[in-house]
């Protein structure tokens, strides 16, 4: 997910989650998916950590679908740039461990 420099949450590629047109824009789906995190660190470099407690947009929910994987999801379908605002500003919050 992340690099040397940001969390790139804001990162989304079209496996992540069912996108759309309308209206001349690109929109995302809501229930169909979203960016994966991990509750636990695994190998190699590059691992971002986010605090409990810290503050989530309203317009993101954040899933634990198996395991140590978690996905954030849109709450309801929005314009993708939308999602990637709110994205970036969790991510902001994101701070590197390894």
């Amino acid at each position: 997910m992340g690099n040397a420099v940001t969390a790139r949450l804001e990162n989304i590629r079209v496996k992540d989650i069912e996108m759309y047109e309308d209206r001349g824009k690109t929109w995302v789906a809501a229930n169909s998916g979203g960016i994966s995190t991990f509750s636990v660190r695994g190998s190699g470099k590059n691992w971002w950590k986010l605090d409990q407690g810290s503050e989530i947009p309203n317009e993101l929910r954040v899933v634990n679908d198996y395991g140590n994987h978690w996905l954030w999801e849109p709450i309801y379908s929005m314009p993708l740039d939308d999602y990637q605002e709110a994205l970036r500003l969790v991510g902001e919050q994101f701070y590197k461990v390894s």
